[in-house]
């Protein structure tokens, strides 16, 4: 997942399902034992039928076997969604519907890699190079803290007039903001 937003440190983990359009893997795993389960029941034939529905009771709550999964009604969209609403991650409010690519997701990688890291306000800003060790100092040119937040909407040098929800929607004033702007991300 490196490859989505392309930092050299770890991208928030709720956000990488979301921009890569792939569920995340706890929700792929459960409809994938739901559907395994489904699968055995309709074959009465087979040996594992009986270790399923005659699976002793649990022992221990900390365990959860396979048998004990329940078929949920829920879609996987359903469930995804819930799983990002209840979520906690930075602007989790430019997403309305983690089912649907997130704008840009067609653009050049470069482009594409630079909206993830404002996105997700994990790009290579001076406050996380030196929070990280690899900058001297986190201030800006203008002489205030250098983070994503900053260079996209408050830096008088390098500030967006639609801020990050305008970045985020990825229109062409917005890419030619990012290809000019002189700070790499």
């Amino acid at each position: 997942m490196r490859i989505i937003t392309g930092c050299v440190r770890a991208t928030n983990l709720q956000w990488l399902p979301v921009l890569s359009n792939v569920a995340p893997p706890e929700i792929r795993r459960h409809f994938s034992t739901v559907k395994l389960l489904q699968k055995i029941n309709k074959l009465v034939n087979l040996p594992v039928y009986t270790d399923i529905n005659c699976a002793p009771s649990k022992r221990l709550r900390s365990r959860n076997p396979i048998w004990s999964k329940e078929n949920s009604s829920d879609s996987m969209e359903d469930m995804w969604k819930q799983h990002w609403e209840k979520g906690n991650a930075k602007n989790r409010h430019l997403i309305s519907d983690p089912n649907q690519r997130v704008p840009g997701f067609d653009y050049p990688r470069a482009l594409w890699t630079n909206l993830n890291r404002i996105r997700t306000e994990q790009g290579n800003c001076n406050y996380l190079l030196h929070k990280w060790k690899l900058k001297n100092s986190p201030l800006c040119d203008c002489g205030q803290i250098q983070s994503i937040k900053h260079i996209v909407e408050e830096c008088p040098q390098t500030r967006y007039k639609g801020g990050i929800e305008g970045l985020h929607m990825g229109d062409d004033e917005a890419i030619d903001w990012l290809s000019k702007t002189n700070v790499r991300l």
